[in-house]
């Protein structure tokens, strides 16, 4: 046995360290080491960094990396020059023989896996040394010149098979960016093919290449998202309708200005309106990046322009299609809309949420919808029956549950209004005064919640009551409610007026 001696101080200490940081691995079920999870990715980020300090210890010469210099500014940031940095998505890679970029998986090529073999081979073997570290350090046996050689061989083994398929990974993932520019360079085609066939209306032929383009240039869109956004994009399905629904919203936007510019735009005005800017406003991002494309991340979820201009248009069209396509839901929408905006002028309270963007704001929106559809069921029914199909065992006809709600409501309204008024209701029309205070009273208890002082029990056992489907209304299809609280926010805070006055809760 080799006295410590042999080693020097620097080479101990360095070494030490590495067995500390590798015993801190978070291990997966498949036995590999977890890069996913922050205190896994944080303990190999730390391990690294002290392997580079382990190769200038030991005097390690550097792997070669001239490879470096054919990426691209963006891979030569991370990697700098031809010096030892160890990016931990190289390891990652390694171990799942994956890439994960712009929305997708792809393999591996054939030498990358061969290449990504020979470095998990060079990894385990520098791991079962630190192991075989750990416990005559443990044992307090002293470390021998032999653990000394087999330390820097393993080293010198690990860095020229990490210099390799950080190479082969860093070049294939600079090809799918590529792809992934293509993307974007066919779509700022398509914007400029359409502009260009714009600026020919009026000709012969005119409108109908407008719309041909129009609808190349959603198909590019729907790519793009697809891949910006990690997530799928329109669906084929949605395609169909988002053109029509586009045209429809320029339509409405230009009936609007030849009949009367000083006209209260309506909701559907107001969602026109939302479609036609955001589509506006991708078309810009297009005309600009198309004088740099190069300067465009290829992995397009770290462009947060292009991000957020793909989920407001993607967004507002989804919303733009499916309202104005179907007017019974319009309609729906309108009266909804109308008694939100009346209820903030019956319960300042509310108003103020909303202009604050106070998350109580949106806890109290869906009592107040459901109070909306209680007053007004069959206008507003459409809207309930699409948020909540369950409820309704035919089209258009109200289930036995919601007939109950009605019949309680319809109750409560009745003692409130006897309770509040200066006597019994009128037999003949019923007393309107008297529903109206009882209405008025639901509402700003609806804005502000149970439980405060001078409150009336019977108002609040009813609200207690509509929580449970307040929270159904949240939770059944979470996707329609948020995007239906979008709209009515966006509404309130001014982009539309009341548009139907049935819906008044008088």
């Amino acid at each position: 046995m080799v006295a410590p001696s042999s080693w020097t101080p620097e080479e101990l200490k360095i070494t030490r360290t590495l067995v500390s940081w590798r015993r801190r691995f978070v291990v997966t079920t498949e036995r590999k080491v977890d890069t996913k999870s922050e205190t896994g990715y944080m303990v190999v980020k730390n391990y690294l960094r002290c392997l580079i300090t382990a190769f200038q210890v030991f005097q390690v010469e550097p792997a070669s990396r001239h490879c470096r210099q054919s990426f691209s500014r963006k891979y030569q940031s991370r990697l700098p020059g031809l010096s030892q940095v160890f990016w931990v998505d190289v390891l990652e890679a390694s171990n799942t023989q994956m890439i994960w970029m712009n929305g997708c998986w792809f393999e591996l090529g054939p030498t990358a896996v061969d290449l990504a073999g020979l470095m998990r081979h060079a990894w385990a073997e520098l791991g079962r040394l630190l192991k075989r570290l750990l416990v005559d350090q443990l044992a307090a046996r002293p470390w021998s010149m032999d653990s000394k050689a087999e330390m820097w061989c393993a080293l010198e083994e690990l860095d020229a098979a990490w210099a390799k398929f950080e190479c082969a990974y860093v070049m294939q993932a600079m090809a799918i960016e590529q792809e992934a520019r293509v993307l974007l360079a066919e779509a700022c085609v398509c914007e400029r093919v359409l502009s260009q066939a714009s600026g020919r209306r009026g000709r012969r032929g005119g409108t109908a290449a407008c719309q041909k383009q129009l609808g190349e240039l959603m198909r590019a869109i729907s790519l793009l998202s697809a891949a910006a956004r990690d997530e799928s994009g329109m669906r084929a399905a949605d395609l169909s309708l988002v053109t029509p629904a586009l045209l429809e919203a320029k339509s409405i936007l230009e009936s609007a200005r030849l009949r009367n510019h000083r006209q209260r735009p309506n909701l559907a005005h107001a969602l026109a309106t939302r479609a036609t800017d955001s589509f506006e406003a991708v078309r810009d991002y297009l005309r600009i990046a198309w004088h740099d494309l190069e300067s465009v991340d290829g992995q397009l979820a770290n462009n947060p322009g292009l991000v957020a201009n793909l989920a407001r248009f993607q967004e507002s069209m989804s919303a733009t299609a499916r309202y104005l396509a179907d007017p019974r839901l319009m309609r729906g929408l309108n009266c909804a809309a109308a008694f939100v905006r009346a209820a903030c002028a019956t319960a300042p309270a509310l108003a103020t949420l909303g202009a604050d963007c106070d998350a109580d704001f949106f806890v109290a929106l869906p009592r107040i919808v459901w109070l909306g559809f209680l007053s007004a069921p069959d206008q507003t029914s459409p809207l309930i029956e699409h948020a909540l199909p369950g409820l309704f065992p035919e089209p258009r006809v109200r289930g036995p549950e919601l007939q109950a709600l009605l019949e309680a409501y319809g109750q409560t309204v009745e003692r409130l209004a006897t309770a509040t008024g200066n006597g019994p209701p009128a037999r003949e029309g019923g007393d309107l005064e008297g529903h109206r205070r009882a209405i008025d009273m639901l509402v700003q208890l609806a804005a502000v919640g149970i439980g405060q002082e001078g409150s009336c029990a019977e108002a609040e056992d009813f609200l207690r009551h509509l929580e449970g489907w307040s929270m159904r209304l949240q939770r059944q299809q979470p996707e329609v409610w948020n995007e239906l609280a979008s709209i009515l926010f966006w509404h309130l805070l001014g982009h539309a007026d009341e548009g139907c006055s049935d819906c008044d809760r008088g």
